[in-house]
């Protein structure tokens, strides 16, 4: 068998391989209705080839947010693709945010489609019309369960950083809690219950920060 001859079936033997796989993966990936990115590792050229030749769907192409070399094949490749990938991962997660922040701005502008502050926004949930809920990491609002020595009781929803401000309206004596949840989880959890998407944004970034003084957000 000449060089050329073995190298022709060579080739044709690694193109038929990529197809199969590219394949496999499309099915995988194109289920996941909340697939946010691909990123394509292992050792060797190979990816390369593969990414350059885009053989996975076109509706997957956009989602390949890199590619990453790896020592290793099999599980230990992949937690070491994981690892080498933080960078990649970080990336998505800004843009997802700036995308995010881009949104919320245009609808305050044209449409005004979009409620912001802790009232509001309960307002807006209780009645399942929100669309997207954003919240802040930093958001520290709680629900509290307060009681004062005299055994007067009472719930507020207040910043985590006024609880201890807080004064029993009957008696004057300082209330201490009998039992607190953050008010970013039941928000989330409800929102959920609607069907709602909930996404929290981080301090990262300008966009990130600017968010957190409107604490939260929704689009109807």
């Amino acid at each position: 068998m000449s060089q050329r001859r073995f190298d022709r079936i060579r080739e044709d033997t690694i193109i038929e391989f990529f197809k199969e796989v590219a394949s496999i993966a499309s099915d995988i990936f194109l289920k996941q209705k909340e697939l946010k990115g691909i990123i394509i590792g292992g050792p060797g050229p190979i990816k390369d080839q593969f990414v350059k030749g885009e053989y996975l769907n076109y509706q997957l192409l956009p989602k390949i947010l890199g590619l990453k070399d790896t020592g290793y094949t099999g599980e230990q490749g992949f937690e070491e693709l994981v690892q080498r990938s933080e960078d990649l991962l970080k990336e998505a997660a800004v843009m997802k945010e700036r995308q995010l922040m881009e949104r919320f701005l245009t609808e305050l502008k044209t449409s005004g489609n979009v409620v912001y502050g802790y009232t509001q926004t309960i307002e807006a949930l209780n009645l399942g019309a929100i669309e997207t809920l954003l919240v802040s990491e930093e958001f520290d609002w709680v629900r509290v369960k307060l009681k004062c020595a005299n055994t007067h009781e009472t719930e507020k929803d207040l910043p985590e950083a006024e609880i201890e401000r807080q004064i029993c309206e009957v008696c004057g004596e300082a209330m201490k809690v009998e039992d607190k949840d953050y008010l970013g989880e039941l928000l989330a959890e409800k929102a959920q219950n609607f069907g709602t998407a909930v996404e929290i944004i981080s301090t990262d970034t300008p966009e990130g920060s600017q968010f957190k003084q409107l604490g939260v957000l929704e689009d109807f």
